[in-house]
């Protein structure tokens, strides 16, 4: 598919050539005439009408943001991935071959997406935003990044050689582990937009340029990874019930050890609780202090701005705020957008300020404009639905 004014966006234009590449004469009645409309959801781009959580709840559910959307802001959120993966699954469906919600469908879109994805930024990423949009939160690692080198070509014609090599590779099993993941009930994820924006591609490829050149990026790229490992393997520490299941347990195993009444158990056991769950949150906060150090140590080495010292204060204040577990920021980092992790009903009595309204209120306190967003775990992952039900 050749650039035109028209298709300026490379996501799009490679997309389609590659979906189209890899199927060839797969259309079941000819090639259609087609009519592409691509909705965006409110998180991936900053909303300059919004100020509050309230504001953007009340936002449209695809807000028209009245300019060319290369003018707006995006909040870092994968936005791209989604919109490849979105695409070529929407595709894929016209041809029937497989229904792309069922197991195989789902590694057809997540394989040719890939392909695309890395063809369109030019390089091999960490896959990870391609997986979270076809199999929703999980746990992923990656294929082997030589797998795709064969098929990484932005042209105008595609041969029927390198067809054929697209469809071989799509087609492969991938030596990869997707699992899918979901937080601890009584956690929640809170995300904040910082109305930034950053070029994930250039920084990925200044981090890339610091691997292969740096003396020390193999020693401290290492050290990243096994403690981005550990921090994962926290999660699995982390009781699965909420505070009240752990009181109700608590409760039962001390009645049944002690049956004479005292009206300062239920406090006690309570603030044992508390404890309880505190200390199995503790130990992913460290860990992912020790991530943000190393993330800063590479951003500072290879020259790019993963977290930024604005970001670094604004995380910063935003962990003392009584309630909040973690914080960071997401994907390859810089001014686009944090994340925080928070035990919403951990210590809060009744007719107090819960976790989230003392968060939101400690970010308008800032001088940078933060605007909470909507974006929440979801193991939803890539769903078929028709534009009525997407709009109405």
């Amino acid at each position: 598919m050749a650039r035109t004014p028209e298709s300026s966006n490379d996501y799009v234009r490679i997309t389609i050539s590659y979906v189209l590449a890899y199927i060839g004469q797969g259309w079941r009645s000819g090639h259609p005439r087609l009519s592409i409309k691509i909705y965006a959801d409110n998180d991936y781009y900053s909303q300059s009408s919004c100020s509050t959580y309230e504001d953007r709840v009340r936002l449209p559910k695809f807000n028209n943001l009245n300019k060319p959307i290369s003018e707006v802001n995006k909040t870092g959120l994968g936005s791209s991935a989604a919109l490849i993966t979105a695409l070529t699954g929407a595709l894929l469906s016209l041809v029937g071959r497989e229904a792309i919600e069922s197991p195989g469908g789902n590694r057809l879109v997540h394989n040719l997406a890939q392909a695309a994805h890395c063809a369109a930024q030019g390089k091999v990423g960490s896959g990870f935003d391609i997986a979270a949009a076809v199999y929703g939160s999980c746990i992923y690692r990656r294929f082997d990044p030589e797998l795709l080198q064969p098929v990484l070509l932005d042209s105008i014609v595609y041969t029927a050689e390198f067809r054929e090599r697209l469809r071989s590779v799509v087609d492969s099993d991938w030596e990869m582990q997707i699992t899918p993941f979901t937080l601890p009930s009584g956690l929640r994820v809170v995300m904040g937009d910082v109305t930034g924006g950053t070029a994930t591609p250039s920084m990925v490829r200044s981090v890339l340029n610091w691997k292969k050149h740096h003396a020390d990026a193999s020693k401290v790229w290492k050290s990243l990874g096994a403690a981005n490992r550990e921090f994962i393997s926290r999660f699995a520490d982390i009781p699965v019930n909420d505070q009240h299941g752990v009181v109700t347990q608590l409760i039962q195993g001390l009645h049944q050890t002690n049956s004479e009444s005292d009206t300062s158990l239920g406090q006690t056991v309570k603030d044992v609780a508390a404890c309880f769950d505190v200390c199995f949150l503790l130990r992913p906060r460290l860990m992912l202090q020790k991530i943000r150090g190393l993330l800063r140590l590479v951003g500072q080495q290879a020259s790019v701005p993963i977290e930024p010292p604005t970001q670094t204060a604004l995380l910063d204040d935003s962990l003392k705020v009584n309630g909040v577990s973690i914080a960071g920021v997401p994907g390859a980092g810089g001014y686009d957008a944090i994340f925080c992790l928070i035990a919403d009903d951990m210590g809060v009595e009744a007719n107090t300020e819960s976790t989230i309204d003392r968060l939101f209120a400690a970010w308008k306190e800032r001088e940078v404009r933060v605007c909470p967003l909507l974006a929440q775990n979801d193991p939803s992952g890539l769903l078929l639905s028709s534009e009525e039900e997407e709009t109405e």
